[in-house]
C-alpha cells in the first residue's frame, strides 16, 4: 500500500507525457485507496488530453505530408523521406478516413477541427498537450475563437484566450462557452446585431418524420430569443399546473401537448383553466397503461405507465420544454424530491417528484419566490411595517404598472386546500387570479441587463438565466415588453461585480417614441382605445437592473438622463438606507421559508445552484438552509443558498455544506474531496469593445444593413426601445411652401 500511496503522490505532481503514462500503468483501480481514486481520475484527465493533443497534431501532419510520388526515385529513398508541404493537400481527409474507418464527413470534420486547434489557435493546443483543458474545453474555444470564420481577428483571438484560458480549468463547457459568447457579444455588438437580425430574417419552421418511430419533430428557428424564452416559460407554468390539477402525464408530456393544442387551433378562444380542464379530460391513450409490450413478449415486460421511464429512452427531459441552462446545451437539472423537509415553498424545481403526492399545501407552496401572489399572502405575517413598504414596490404598486401584471401564479395552485388540508378536485376549475384572463397575454421572463445598457450608455450583453447571453438590442427590447407586468429589482455592485445592495424597484423610466406622440387623428396601433400607453402588461416576470456605484454618480448628474433620474434617484435613496435594509435580512431568522427582501438577495447575490459546476438559474431553484431548519439553522443570508433538486437532494446522500462567509460556498464529498463555489458577478468584467468602424466601413459585405438600419427595421412591431433620446435634438427644417395647385378639370370620381 505504501508503493501504491507514492505512486500516486508523484502521478498528482508530474506534468502529461511519457513519465506520467508509465507511473499511470502500474496504478490498478481496484487497488486505489478510496480518498485517492479521483486524484488519480484527475492524473489520466490530463493525460488523455495529452494524447488527444498529439492525435490531432498527427491529423494535421498528414495533411501537410507530400504523396509518395513526390518523393525522391527509389524504395529506399521513398522509406525513410521526410517531406512536408506548407499546403495542406486535398486528398489528406480521404486518407485519414480510409486509416481509421471513419466516414468522409467525419474525416473532414475533425481534419478541420485540428487545423484550428494547431495552426490558427496555438494558445489552446497548448493547454491542451499540456492537460490544462479536457478535449471538450478545446472545441467549445475553437467554436467561438477560430479567426478564420472571420468574427476575430488572430490578435484578437490571443487576447480572448489570455483572458479566459487560466480560468478555464474551473469552469465546465456551459460556464466557458456563457463566458465566451458575453465576451463576443460585447467586443463587437454592431456586428452580433446585424448576425442576430439575419437570423430572425431567415426564420422559419421545420418538419420531419422519424423513420424510425413514425413520429414527427416540429421545431422553429432563428426564433428571437426574448420570445422563445417567454413561450417556453409559458408552457412550463402551464405543465406545472396541468400536474398539480392531477394530470397523469410528464411535465415533458404535458408541454408537448399544450404546444401542439396552441398551434392547431384546439385551444383557440378558451382561457388558461380551460384548457388545463380539457388536458384532464382528454389523455392521449398512448399515455395509458398497456396490459402487454408493444415488443410482443411476456407480461413481465409489458409497459408500466407515463412515469420518468416513458420519456428516458427518449432523452426528454422530465422538465417540461427542455429550458436551456446555458447557451445551446438542452439540460435537466430537475430534482426528484418529493415532499422534501427544507424544500423552500418559493422554489419551482419543474420536477415530477414536487408535485406527485403533495397535499393541498404543498401544491399552494410551490410557486416561484418571483411569484408575487405568495409573497403578496405572506406579507402581513412575516414583516414588520417597513418591509411592508418593499411588498408592495414588489407587488407593483407603482401606478403605472398593472394590478394583477405581477403574479405568475400557476392557474390551478391557487386553489390551494381547504380548512381540513384537502387538495383542491382535479375537476374543480381553479380561483386563480389568472385563471379566467385573455390567453393573449404575453408571458414575463427574468432577464438581467445593466442599467446603462437600457439607457443606450453602454452596449453590454443581457441575459435570460437558464438561456444564455444576449444582445443589448434584445435586452432593451425585452424589458421595454415587460415594463408593465414585471417586477423591477436594482442590484448595486461593488467594483469586482459583486452584490452589494438589491431591492424592488416602484419606478420605471419614463419612455418616449423616437418620433414623438402620434400625430392628431393617427390611431395608436400598439394598444385599443382605453388601453394605458407603452406596452401591454405582461404575466409575471423580473427584470434585473444592475448598476455600479459610480454609475449611479456619474447617471444621476447625467442631464441626458432625465427620464432616468426618478428611478436612479430611488435607488440612491435605498443605498442612502442601505444599513437599515440589510438589517431586514436577519430580521426574522426563525421563520421557516425565505421570503421578500432575504429572497431577492439571496436570487441577486447567488445567480445559480451554488453545487458545483451547476447552471440552472438561482429563481428556479430551492431556497435551501445549508445548516438545515430543523437542525436550529437560522433563515439568514449567512445560512441561505440556491440549490436545484438534484444538489439539494446531495445533502442526504453523503455530501456536506458550509458557508464559512455569506454567499460562499464549500461542499465536502463523499470521498473527502472539497469543492468551494460562489456565485459569479451580477456585473461581469467583459474586455473592452471594439472601436465604432465608420459607418462606410461597417457592412460586413456590400450592400449588407448597416447597425443603424438594423435598429431600424429590427423587430418592428415591438415598443419604441428604453434609450433616451439625445438631448436638445436639432429642429427640423422648415416646410417648403406648397406650390399653387390648378383648378381640376373634371370632378373627382369618388
Amino acid at each position: 500500500m505504501v508503493e501504491v500511496v507514492e505512486l500516486i503522490d508523484r502521478a498528482a505532481g508530474l506534468p502529461p507525457g511519457p513519465e506520467l503514462a508509465a507511473v499511470l500503468a502500474e496504478l490498478a483501480w481496484e487497488k486505489l485507496p478510496n480518498d485517492r481514486l479521483v486524484e488519480v481520475l484527475q492524473a489520466r484527465d490530463r493525460q488523455l488530453a495529452h494524447e488527444h493533443a498529439g492525435f490531432y497534431a498527427g491529423l494535421v501532419e498528414i495533411s501537410h505530408a507530400a504523396a509518395l510520388a513526390d518523393l525522391p526515385d527509389g524504395p529506399a529513398a521513398r522509406a525513410g523521406a521526410v517531406l512536408r508541404s506548407e499546403d495542406q493537400f486535398e486528398w489528406a481527409a480521404g486518407e485519414i478516413a480510409a486509416g481509421l474507418t471513419w466516414t468522409r464527413a467525419r474525416a473532414e470534420r475533425e481534419l478541420g477541427f485540428a487545423t484550428t486547434l494547431c495552426q490558427r489557435l496555438p494558445w489552446v493546443f497548448t493547454a491542451l498537450e499540456e492537460g490544462r483543458i479536457d478535449l471538450a474545453k478545446a472545441r467549445v474555444l475553437v467554436d467561438y475563437l477560430d479567426p478564420g470564420t472571420g468574427d476575430l481577428t488572430a490578435e484578437q483571438a490571443r487576447k480572448l484566450c489570455d483572458r479566459f484560458l487560466p480560468q478555464a480549468p474551473g469552469w465546465t463547457t456551459a460556464q466557458l462557452r456563457d463566458r465566451l459568447y458575453r465576451a463576443l457579444l460585447h467586443l463587437n455588438p454592431a456586428l452580433r446585431r446585424r448576425r442576430y437580425q439575419r437570423a430572425v430574417q431567415a426564420r422559419g419552421l421545420v418538419l420531419y418524420l422519424d423513420p424510425h418511430t413514425g413520429t414527427a419533430t416540429l421545431t422553429g428557428t432563428g426564433l428571437p430569443a426574448d420570445e422563445a424564452a417567454a413561450a417556453a416559460a409559458r408552457l412550463d407554468r402551464l405543465a406545472a399546473a396541468c400536474r398539480r390539477a392531477g394530470h397523469p402525464g410528464t411535465l415533458a408530456q404535458i408541454s408537448t401537448d399544450l404546444y401542439l393544442g396552441m398551434l392547431d387551433g384546439a385551444f383557440h378562444g378558451l382561457t388558461e383553466a380551460e384548457i388545463i380542464d380539457r388536458l384532464l379530460a382528454c389523455p392521449r391513450p398512448e399515455d395509458q397503461p398497456t396490459d402487454t409490450a408493444d415488443t410482443g413478449a411476456s407480461g413481465d415486460t409489458a409497459a408500466t405507465g407515463t412515469g420518468n421511464s416513458g420519456t428516458g429512452d427518449s432523452g426528454t427531459s422530465e422538465s417540461g420544454t427542455g429550458y436551456s441552462d446555458s447557451v445551446g446545451t438542452l439540460v435537466d437539472d430537475s430534482g426528484d424530491r418529493a415532499g422534501d423537509t427544507d424544500a423552500s415553498p418559493d422554489a419551482n424545481t419543474d420536477a415530477e417528484g414536487d408535485y406527485e403526492g403533495a397535499s393541498g399545501a404543498d401544491v399552494e407552496r410551490d410557486a416561484d419566490v418571483e411569484r408575487d401572489a405568495d409573497v403578496e399572502r405572506d406579507a402581513d405575517a412575516e414583516r414588520d411595517a417597513d418591509a411592508e413598504r418593499d411588498a408592495d414596490a414588489e407587488r407593483g404598486a407603482d401606478a403605472e404598472r398593472d394590478a394583477d401584471g405581477d403574479s405568475a401564479a400557476d392557474v390551478h395552485s391557487a386553489a390551494g386546500s381547504d380548512s381540513a388540508g384537502n387538495p383542491p378536485a382535479a375537476e374543480q376549475p381553479a380561483q386563480d387570479r389568472w385563471a379566467h384572463d385573455r390567453v393573449a397575454t404575453r408571458e414575463g421572463i427574468e432577464l438581467r441587463v445593466g442599467l446603462g445598457t437600457l439607457a443606450g450608455r453602454d452596449d453590454r450583453p443581457g441575459d435570460i438565466p437558464g438561456l444564455g447571453p444576449i444582445t443589448a438590442h434584445t435586452a432593451r427590447t425585452a424589458a421595454t415588453t415587460q415594463r408593465r407586468g414585471a417586477r423591477w429589482i436594482f442590484a448595486i455592485t461593488d467594483p469586482d461585480g459583486y452584490l452589494l445592495l438589491a431591492g424592488p424597484l416602484r419606478r420605471r423610466p419614463r419612455t418616449r417614441a423616437p418620433n414623438g406622440p402620434n400625430p392628431p387623428g393617427t390611431p395608436n396601433r400598439e394598444n385599443p382605445p382605453g388601453a394605458p400607453s407603452g406596452a401591454p402588461p405582461v404575466r409575471g416576470g423580473v427584470v434585473e437592473l444592475h448598476i455600479s456605484l459610480d454609475e449611479l454618480d456619474r447617471y444621476a448628474a447625467d442631464p441626458g438622463l432625465a427620464d432616468w433620474h426618478p428611478l436612479l434617484a430611488e435607488i440612491a435613496r435605498a443605498w442612502a438606507d442601505r444599513d437599515t435594509r440589510r438589517t431586514r435580512l436577519d430580521a426574522d431568522p426563525t421563520a421557516r421559508f425565505a421570503r421578500g427582501p432575504l429572497a431577492t438577495h439571496i436570487h441577486v447575490r447567488d445567480r445559480t445552484c451554488i453545487g458545483p459546476g451547476c447552471t440552472r438559474p438561482a429563481r428556479r431553484s430551492e431556497l435551501d438552509h445549508t445548516t438545515d431548519h430543523d437542525h436550529g439553522g437560522p433563515t439568514v443570508p449567512a445560512n441561505i443558498g440556491p440549490a436545484c433538486g438534484r444538489h439539494h437532494a446531495d445533502k442526504d446522500r453523503g455530501w456536506t455544506l458550509t458557508q464559512p462567509e455569506p454567499g460562499r460556498f464549500c461542499w465536502k464529498s463523499p470521498l473527502g474531496r472539497t469543492y468551494r463555489t460562489r456565485g459569479e458577478p451580477v456585473r461581469p468584467d467583459l474586455p473592452d469593445p471594439e472601436p465604432t468602424a465608420p459607418e462606410s466601413q461597417e457592412h460586413e459585405q456590400p450592400g449588407e444593413q448597416s447597425a443603424a438600419e438594423v435598429d431600424g427595421d429590427l423587430r418592428k412591431h415591438d415598443t419604441p426601445l428604453l434609450q433616451r433620446p439625445a438631448t436638445n435634438p436639432p429642429l427640423p427644417p422648415p416646410p417648403k411652401p406648397r406650390p399653387e395647385r390648378k383648378p381640376d378639370d373634371e370632378p373627382p370620381p369618388f
